[in-house]
Formats: structure tokens, C-alpha cells, sequence
């Protein structure tokens, strides 16, 4: 039994990490499949129905134009004036609504009792982050 266990799990962490190490992939307006050319970027579809990609994660900003972090593996986060901010880790607001992110690219943070921000290698204030592009972006393969 225990070597069930031990067997399902190796093989769960396996597809996690196979599935993890692809691209992100969008529809375009046409219904094209389109991906990120980097493995752990963004990709999304614009308000027009084009799809851009970043090296990192990517989201709207209050105009519904796509904005991405300039860092692999970083992320992209609303402050509380609903600008985007990015940083080269996990991004989190603290208690006063400013947004820290973590130093290291794809580093962690979390949330203290006392609504602190820590992070990962230590943390910065999120930077305004980049227009996503279609460049970034080419035709999914089969």
C-alpha cells in the first residue's frame, strides 16, 4: 500500500511539472490558438481579440489594456489606485493596499499576523509593468 502511495504521488508531481513547464496559450478573435514562445509566461487575449504574451504573468489594467510583468516568472497585480505593479516574484498587497513583491524571480510571499508583507529573498514595491505584445506570441503547435 505504501508503495502505492509513494508511486502516486511521483507520477502526480510529474504531470504538475509537465504541465507547469508549457507556455500559456489564448484564443485569439479568430480561434486560433496562440502561446507564449517562453515557457511560464502570460498570454491573453486583448479587448480586440489579439492575443499578446509577456515574460511574465499578464493582466488588464483599468483601460482593459494588457499589461505583463517585465520579469520571467513574475507576477502582475492591481494596487489599491487599480494600477498594475509587477515584480520579479509573487506579488501581495500589504494591510495599506501598496503592493510588494518578492526580489527573486518566481519567489514566494506571504501575509504576517500583523498584515506585513514578507517575502522570498527579500521584498520590493511593485513597478508599473509592460504593454504586452504579439511578437511575444506564435501559432500553437500540434
Amino acid at each position: 500500500m505504501k508503495t502505492l502511495s509513494s508511486l502516486t504521488l511521483a507520477v502526480l508531481v510529474t504531470l504538475v511539472t509537465l504541465s507547469t513547464a508549457h507556455a500559456k496559450c489564448a484564443k485569439n478573435r479568430y480561434g486560433d490558438i496562440m502561446c507564449s514562445k517562453a515557457p511560464y509566461t502570460g498570454a491573453m487575449a486583448d479587448r480586440y481579440g489579439d492575443v499578446v504574451c509577456g515574460p511574465g504573468q499578464c493582466i488588464f489594467d483599468r483601460y482593459q489594456d494588457v499589461v505583463c510583468s517585465k520579469d520571467a516568472g513574475g507576477s502582475a497585480m492591481k494596487d489599491r489606485y487599480d494600477d498594475v505593479l509587477t515584480g520579479p516574484g509573487s506579488c501581495q498587497k500589504d494591510r495599506y493596499g501598496d503592493v510588494k513583491c518578492s526580489k527573486v524571480p518566481y519567489g514566494d510571499v506571504s501575509t504576517d499576523r500583523y498584515g506585513d508583507v514578507v517575502c522570498e529573498g527579500g521584498c520590493q514595491a511593485g513597478v508599473p509593468g509592460q504593454a504586452g505584445n504579439a511578437s511575444d506570441c506564435e501559432a500553437a503547435r500540434n
